[in-house]
């Protein structure tokens, strides 16, 4: 329950050439860019990645995985004591992990047609720090006290394929234009979603009532796909690139992704009811195994799971949007960016901004990428970005996420590395 892996937003950073400029976006490697990229280059016509080897893994904990991790004998432990010791108002876990499987773009005619599978794996937990010491130390701090838990307590899991057909077309010297249509493909999902519980734990000691009562109010959802089907699970979205250039060193751009939704079909299961519990009356004359079970006949009555099988329910992907501004030095070589990136999660929205640096050895054809974002989880994220190009053909990409977190461990709340290799020809 407690295992999730933790987490990171991961600022994936993408890049042209000395005469396309190199450019910053808080995501994946942006396809958009490499398409600008072969339209500048007018020597080749196709661009294609290496399958299998282009990935973009974004986590984030709150606490940090380090706090609660431990290596022993070559076993990783998970530490639930230290878990709950380090919760503060809420446990946050992300993970994004993003695989381009393949990708090939052509251009004719100064426009940009593209096609390629992507799979994506996206989870998102919270749980209340009262909900995490509930289920580590039980209820003996509780007692007497009413624990109420909201609709940040939840777990929700997506797992899916989607397959884009893309154009890209600049309008004008000032305008680009990229965009994707989506066909999506669901695997896999599972969801527990508390709408408003609450627990009460009394001690009677000093009374003549019976020495412990509860009251629970229990109010859970819960959700998991129930067909696996090809034909089954579909969904459609689009992706959005515009880029404005307002001279020629100032530019902006706004860029989102996988905004749609899946069909999904899932059994879908509520829980819904009240509890008093003072204890068990009986006489001397009674068997007392009747009594327990006419209590679970009343809890089962109470607390009856209802089951909904094969329903359809439409959701949203975790969609992202990005706005950015983008400056040029004279000399064409470094360039500056600034972003705000919202990012969906199951019944929020995660803000983050960042900042980078772009310096281009014209010499190396090699770039070097610094930057610098915030968020909720991480307000000293410092990343750095290496881009490659090898004999004007081949380029590849490396990401590696929050530096400082490899000195300080124990407040290393985010984890995120990139790969991305490609070749025009």
């Amino acid at each position: 329950m407690i295992k999730q892996l933790g987490l990171v937003l991961v600022f994936l950073v993408s890049y042209n050439t000395l005469y396309s400029q190199i450019s910053l976006e808080p995501t994946n490697l942006d396809i958009s860019i490499k398409e600008e990229l072969l339209m500048h280059d007018t020597s080749t016509f196709h661009l294609m990645q290496i399958p299998l080897l282009n990935f973009d893994i974004e986590m984030y904990s709150n606490p940090g995985v380090f706090t609660f991790f431990e290596t022993i004998d070559n076993s990783i432990i998970i530490d639930l004591d230290a878990y709950s010791n380090h919760v503060d108002d809420f446990a946050s876990h992300l993970v994004d992990i993003q695989n381009s499987l393949f990708y090939y773009a052509l251009e004719h005619r100064q426009s940009i047609y593209s096609f390629g599978i992507n799979h994506r794996f996206f989870l998102d937990a919270s749980l209340s720090n009262e909900l995490v010491s509930l289920l580590v130390d039980g209820n003996y701090q509780y007692l007497n006290q009413t624990i109420d838990l909201d609709n940040n307590n939840y777990i929700n899991l997506s797992n899916y394929f989607s397959l884009f057909f893309g154009y890209t077309k600049r309008i004008n010297e000032q305008f680009l234009l990229s965009t994707k249509l989506k066909l999506i493909k669901g695997v896999s999902e599972l969801g527990v979603n508390n709408q408003n519980s609450s627990f009460l734990f009394n001690d009677n000691f000093e009374t003549v009532h019976n020495p412990f009562s509860s009251e629970i109010n229990a109010d859970v959802e819960s959700f998991v796909n129930s067909n696996y089907n090809l034909s089954s699970n579909l969904g459609f979205a689009t992706d959005l690139y515009l880029d404005y250039n307002y001279n020629e060193t100032l530019s902006f751009y706004t860029k989102v992704s996988d905004l749609g939704f899946i069909m999904w079909e899932e059994n879908q299961y509520s829980s819904l009811g009240y509890f008093q519990f003072d204890g068990l009356d009986y006489e001397l004359d009674q068997v007392l195994s009747s009594e327990f079970n006419n209590l679970q006949d009343t809890l089962m009555d109470i607390f009856d799971i209802k089951e909904s099988l094969s329903v359809q329910q439409f959701r949203i992907l975790p969609f992202n949007i990005n706005l950015g501004i983008k400056y040029v030095f004279d000399n064409k070589l470094n360039q500056i960016n600034a972003s705000y990136t919202i990012q969906k999660l199951f019944n929020n929205l995660l803000h983050t901004g960042g900042f980078s640096y772009v310096h281009y050895f014209n010499d190396y054809s090699f770039s070097l990428i610094p930057s610098y974002s915030f968020n909720k989880f991480n307000y000293t994220n410092f990343s750095i970005m290496l881009n490659k190009r090898w004999q004007n053909r081949f380029y590849t990409n490396f990401y590696l996420d929050n530096m400082l977190g490899f000195i300080d461990r124990v407040n290393n709340r985010n984890i995120g590395f990139g790969v991305d290799f490609f070749i025009l020809f």
